[in-house]
């Protein structure tokens, strides 16, 4: 016959192990939830910067044509010009922050979802060199799609 107490420690024994191991994988569940939703969160900043890149960059172009037209134009006023120099700078400062804050968001996805760092830089890299007229919007729009792929599989999506 088996002592009781022996039944009873091995008993409290498993529930015990029950316990450490559901706290333990609840513990990894929670930490894995945690980092897809970083990563999450990341790749949809990427997404945001990068196109903020773009348009800025879309913006130093259309200041530059008009800047170059007061130049150019018989009818502008010293006054005029300088204030298309002056808005031209101000849409050259904020290209020049917006690109920073992509690269720092491509980063962050580069590190997190290493598969899409190629495809992400890609893109970033034709946002960056976006420019009016844009010839480069179907290319840009193919590597959008491509990114997108590559961080769903990265995402396990």
């Amino acid at each position: 016959m088996v002592n009781p107490w022996i039944t009873a420690a091995a008993a409290l024994f498993g529930v015990v192990v029950g316990v450490v191991g559901k706290y333990l994988a609840d513990l990894r569940a929670g930490r894995n939830a945690r980092l897809l939703d970083e990563k999450l969160k990341q790749a949809v900043r990427f997404f945001e910067a990068a196109d903020q890149a773009r348009r800025t960059q879309q913006g130093v172009a259309t200041a530059t044509i008009s800047f170059d037209n007061a130049r150019q134009s018989q009818s502008s006023t010293p006054a005029v010009v300088e204030d298309f120099r002056t808005k031209l700078t101000e849409s050259r400062e904020r290209a020049r922050v917006a690109l920073m804050d992509a690269e720092k968001v491509y980063t962050a996805v580069r590190l997190l979802v290493p598969e899409a760092a190629g495809s992400a830089r890609t893109y970033l890299d034709l946002c960056h060199e976006a420019w009016q007229p844009d010839d480069k919007a179907d290319a840009r729009k193919r590597a959008l799609e491509t990114a997108e792929a590559a961080i769903r599989r990265g995402l396990g999506a």
